[in-house]
């Protein structure tokens, strides 16, 4: 939801601006939907994976708890004085 090329047909935005892109394992970094393959769980699951094995149900799920725990440790961080 936070893509700024959301729902459009053409990136305007490039990949290499958004802030997602330092959760993205460097092997995918030039990947089109980089973002898709960031790991979610601590099994490496990404949107591109659950989809690939025909598990779209567990996409928002998985992305609700990364989003909570990436949150929180934030946070945690931010506390800390990190």
């Amino acid at each position: 939801m936070s893509c700024p090329n959301l729902g459009l047909e053409e990136k305007r935005t490039p990949c290499a601006h958004c802030w997602l892109m330092e959760f993205v394992p460097l092997q995918f970094r030039n990947s089109n939907d980089p973002c898709r393959f960031i790991p979610l769980n601590e099994r490496g699951d990404s949107i591109d994976s659950l989809e690939a094995a025909g598990q779209r149900e567990k996409v928002a799920a998985a992305l609700l708890g990364w989003l909570r725990a990436t949150i929180a440790r934030l946070e945690a961080e931010v506390a800390a004085g990190k």
